[in-house]
């Protein structure tokens, strides 16, 4: 199931947040975590699992590279 609108918005500001130089960044990515943690916005975890979801598309395809 597709997430709604506003959390894939939110995950995508983060992610864009996490990279550096174009790669993710594993200080910023626990930035992202640490503001997640002590914010706990509004559903939360769906952010935090379509966050999981792009940052690991990416990983993966630099990984490849």
């Amino acid at each position: 199931m597709a997430a709604p609108k506003q959390i894939r918005q939110t995950a995508r500001v983060l992610f864009t947040v996490s990279l550096e130089n174009g790669a993710v960044s594993p200080e910023r990515v626990a930035g992202v975590l640490a503001w997640l943690d002590k914010t706990q916005p509004p559903r939360a975890l769906a952010i935090l699992r379509e966050y999981h979801r792009l940052t690991s598309i990416e990983i993966n395809r630099s990984s490849r590279m």
